[in-house]
């Protein structure tokens, strides 16, 4: 049975879409880390769409590409 994971932006994917290439995709406290924020800085930021998550059940999970555009339009 494949999981269905619901995007911010309303996108779905199944499970193994979403974890093909795990080291593409960070959990809260690695995507911090890579950009220099506190968890929940990092939470607020999404909360604001000012950043792309995708959720996993009640989990959040980042993508290294948005991350890094994130990273890119602040200067960083």
């Amino acid at each position: 049975m494949k999981k269905q994971v619901e995007g911010l932006a309303g996108e779905c994917y199944s499970s193994s879409q979403i974890f093909e290439n795990t080291k593409a995709w960070l959990n809260t406290k690695e995507a911090a880390e890579y950009l220099g924020l506190t968890p929940n800085a990092l939470r607020i930021k999404v909360s604001r769409g000012a950043i792309r998550a995708f959720k996993l059940g009640n989990r959040l999970r980042f993508k290294i590409k948005d991350l890094r555009s994130v990273l890119k339009y602040r200067g960083g």
